[in-house]
């Protein structure tokens, strides 16, 4: 196709306009048309001054030529010249072009929404949230939301959301529980958002016009989906922009328009996607110069940036990079005019205008508004200047590790990084793997010659890596309940410059057309997968994409990938993940060597100051010493010695357990309970007959309440921790379920897990009261409350108990063990990287069922292992509760599945 501008040069002989005015002034909105072109007149060419390139001469360390072809063949199309206090040439392209982009994406996210209601309803994760404000400002006039809460207005897109005929959904919580933050400076009857309200208002036209169909919430979807056709635009302008080439653009638009997270975001009520909006925009338009834009774009881009720390206060960072880049145009742009004294009087009168205090006003007064306006609010809500971290719910929640606490934190953050690119549920690459090719274009930036783009590489490094550096200090660093990459959102559309250069770049190679048109097409391919379902934008049904790829006769291929992709977030292969790791981070360092040499082989492209070979392979051994570190302290937990789990038999129980919590061992036979569907059931080990065990009295049978726990009594009962009132609190059944008595246990609360038997009494981890209360065995009274020294247990959990009858008390939301001695002394703390639930012990070894996995520690030295299943065997998922048997075998209670494993340390 050909490019649809005029005046250009060469790559290696890149110039520049020296008239400050060669771009006219016009009006234009958000993704609009942009400013008029160079003029071939005033097209000169620039012996070095200002920020204009010199002629570029032959790399004589290169060698010429391809396979053959002449190093004419090999040369690529020239680059747009670029004006004078600009990072961008002014695109040509016609404004046809940018219809066409934005009815396309337009037309195609529309076409999807029938789908995405039939599957993805009700809205669920922050979205519902962010609904309930812009209900209240339509309906109330306010911000106010505990009458909103009271009324249930939920209703308007949970119950009254569209339903078809073959609809499908997803479960979410109901009555939507609130997420508000703590307002001091309001009445304690006041009820307000945790968020800022900036999305809020951005839908709100949409809810408005959605509210005379009673279509509110989809009224919404189609509003974000506007704001995401409009960042398509922006995305192909500014690939035009930097390269002058249609097909560039047609190009870096397909993938990035119609893949993740761009388009998933386009989707859900999420800031992050309008945000990169505001952001794209606002940079682009101030990399075109300061001079090419007039009072009209000049108060837009101010808007931008003065609304986007009202989309969330972790974007304030991100706009005042932007704002300084403004700062930075703005100096340039009255640097350059000084220089200019040959130009006619009329034209540096206008100049002087545009670069004054007083035409600056049009770009600050938005800012100032919107500064004022925050200042008013946080008084208004938190009576201070900045906004509280504190939530009603759970109070200030400590969820960065930063500055690094010790080697655990350390390696927490390169799994943070790793994982933001290659998680197989939430990474990045993995979805849309077109933008590891963004790396190429980085080096063809920096070799390009043009000072401009390495002006541009620089900006962006400074708008993304300080704030990628607090994403993967933080705990949530993957999103937690939403599509894959949703930090990386804000940025990806920044990635149309190097994605565009180095299209450029290789403008001559087919072999680099096959790598990007693979990489492109396997991310739109991906997209198609996760909207054949919706369900699959959310972490939980998104890992069944996997099984649908190498299982089900949809799928284009059968391939199973599962193995191959390494995981950070739902249940962490320890086996796999430092192999796959390995072949993700070395395949991506081949892949960028190979088209790095491509480009010096082919001379296709040459820097103005050449580096000598050895200052290359410096910077690439780093790269290869870091990427190597990095893989090196992502796996740590993994290479350190470990516990075997030889698994020697596994039960699949049927029915299913909903919640397992309790497991234990009595006379060949495992006992179980399910917490939410109130049952308690019996394995027996010889024939594998598994059947629910129901306590019966004279006047009836006794419904389970909460059955926590359950137990093998010194009495060779079995003890059931049923949470119930009264009596109800503990039922003794014989081992074949016939009810014995019911105990109460008097001032134990509402919710216990937690159930031991040792030196003659009975122990009770009480989770809501904090404490573990000492029982006799036959219940009634507690002889003593236990707890940490001044303060209470944060949610304790599973209890064991060794040969010396120490008592051992999982505290699971303080990630530790504390044990006890048989007077109640606190003697020993054992610190953990995950959150345990139960725990039980062999010998010396206390195996603890730790978040995805076991962990196994040493209760003499303190020292901890993970555990290791045979890559042969089933690995386990949501390991519960544990118990040994009297031959030293580990019972695990994984899911519905009890597994039987020999203990090798």
């Amino acid at each position: 196709m050909q490019s649809d501008r005029t005046e250009t040069t060469d790559i290696s002989d890149v110039s520049e306009p020296t008239n400050a005015n060669a771009v006219d002034e016009t009006s234009d909105s958000v993704g609009a048309a942009e400013a008029s072109p160079v003029h071939p007149e005033q097209i000169v060419q620039a012996e070095g001054t200002n920020d204009n390139a010199q002629p570029l001469p032959a790399d004589p360390q290169v060698t010429p030529g391809d396979g053959g072809a002449s190093e004419e063949a090999a040369r690529p199309a020239p680059l747009p010249a670029i004006p004078p206090a600009a990072d961008l040439a002014p695109s040509r392209v016609g404004k046809w072009w940018l219809v066409l982009c934005f009815s396309i994406t337009m037309l195609v996210y529309v076409a999807q929404i029938p789908r995405l209601l039939r599957f993805s309803s009700p809205p669920t994760g922050d979205q519902p949230f962010y609904l309930m404000d812009t209900l209240s400002l339509v309906q109330d006039g306010d911000l106010e939301l505990s009458n909103n809460y009271a009324a249930r207005d939920e209703d308007k897109f949970y119950r009254l959301a569209p339903h078809p005929k073959d609809f499908v959904g997803m479960s979410a919580p109901y009555p939507l529980p609130a997420q508000l933050s703590l307002t001091p400076a309001r009445p304690p009857n006041e009820a307000y958002a945790a968020h800022p309200p900036g999305l809020s208002l951005l839908i709100l036209p949409a809810w408005v016009v959605g509210s005379w169909f009673q279509l509110w919430w989809p009224a919404t979807i189609i509003a974000m989906c506007l704001m995401g056709a409009l960042l398509a635009v922006n995305v192909f302008l500014f690939a035009h922009e930097v390269t002058g080439e249609l097909w560039i653009a047609l190009a870096v638009w397909v993938p990035t328009a119609f893949s993740n997270p761009i388009m998933s975001y386009s989707y859900l009520i999420f800031t992050e996607m309008p945000t990169a909006l505001l952001l794209l925009y606002a940079f682009r338009r101030l990399a075109l110069g300061w001079g090419a834009n007039g009072p009209v774009r000049l108060m837009l881009i101010g808007a931008c940036l003065g609304y986007v720390p009202w989309m969330s206060v972790r974007y304030l960072p991100l706009a005042g990079v932007v704002g300084l880049y403004a700062t930075v145009q703005w100096w340039r742009y009255r640097r350059t005019f000084r220089e200019e004294e040959a130009q006619a009087q009329a034209t540096r009168t206008e100049t002087r205008n545009r670069g004054s205090i007083f035409y600056t006003l049009w770009f600050l007064g938005p800012i100032a508004l919107s500064a004022a306006l925050t200042i008013w609010f946080n008084y208004y809500k938190f009576g201070r200047l900045l906004p509280s971290a504190e939530m009603n719910q759970r109070g200030r929640v400590e969820t960065f590790f930063w500055p690094w606490q010790g080697m655990d934190e350390l390696i927490k953050f390169f799994n943070a990084v790793i994982g933001t690119l290659f998680d197989r549920p939430m990474g990045l690459i993995i979805y849309a793997p077109v933008y590891l090719l963004a790396i190429v274009g980085l080096i063809a930036m920096f070799r390009s010659g043009r000072r401009a783009d390495r002006r541009i590489v620089g900006w962006l490094a400074l708008l993304t890596l300080p704030y990628m550096f607090l994403i993967f200090s933080y705990e949530g660093w993957n999103g937690v309940w939403s599509p894959p990459g949703r930090y990386m959102t804000t940025f990806v559309p920044f990635l149309a410059a190097p994605l565009a250069m180095s299209l450029m770049a290789f403008s001559r190679s087919w072999i680099y057309t096959i790598i990007y048109g693979a990489f492109a097409s396997v991310s739109v391919l991906m997209m198609g997968v996760l909207m054949n379902d919706p369900r699959r934008l959310w972490p939980v049904e998104r890992e069944k994409i996997w099984d649908w790829l190498g299982q089900s006769h949809e799928a284009p291929f059968h391939l199973d990938l599962r193995t191959l992709i390494p995981t950070f977030v739902v249940a962490p292969d320890e086996v796999r993940n430092p192999r796959n790791t390995a072949w993700l981070l070395g395949g991506t360092l081949v892949l960028v060597l190979v088209c790095y040499f491509m480009m010096r082989r082919a001379n296709i492209i040459r820097s103005a100051r050449p580096l000598p070979n050895a200052f290359h392979g410096i910077i690439w051994l780093a790269m290869i010493a870091a990427t190597g570190a990095s893989w090196c302290f992502a796996n740590a937990h993994y290479l350190q010695q470990g516990t075997s789990l030889v698994e020697l038999d596994r039960w699949d129980l049927n029915p299913y357990l909903a919640l397992p919590r309790g497991i234990a061992y009595l006379d060949n036979r495992i006992y179980v309970t399910d917490y939410d569907d109130r049952r308690v059931g019996q394995l027996e080990l010889d024939t594998a007959a598994y059947r629910l065990i129901q306590p019966v009295t004279a006047s009836g049978r006794i419904n389970y309440t909460r059955p926590g726990s359950v137990g093998a009594g010194p009495d060779g009962m079995i003890y059931v921790l049923n949470n119930g009132d009264g009596d109800q609190a503990l039922l003794v059944m014989s081992p074949n379920g016939e009810l014995v008595r019911q105990t109460t246990l008097n001032a134990k609360g509402s919710i216990a897990i937690g159930l031991a038997f040792g030196n003659d009494k009975m122990y009770i981890s009480d989770m809501t009261g904090g404490r573990v209360l000492v029982y006799p065995v036959t219940g009634g009274d507690a002889l003593a409350a236990w707890t940490p020294p001044e303060r209470k247990f944060n949610n304790p959990g599973g209890l064991a108990i060794d040969g010396d009858g120490n008592v051992y008390v999982v505290e699971t939301s303080e990630r530790s063990v504390h044990r006890f001695d048989k007077e109640g002394n606190l003697t020993k703390k054992y610190d953990l990287k995950c959150d345990p639930m139960f725990a039980a012990i062999s010998g010396n070894w206390m195996e603890v069922s730790c978040g995805t996995n076991l962990i196994s520690v040493n209760i003499k030295d303190g020292s901890s292992q993970s555990g290791h299943v045979d890559e042969k065997y089933p690995r386990l998922y949501a390991p519960t509760g544990l118990t040994f048997g009297p031959d030293g075998t580990l019972y695990v209670l994984d899911g519905s599945t009890v597994v039987a494993y020999r203990v090798q340390h």
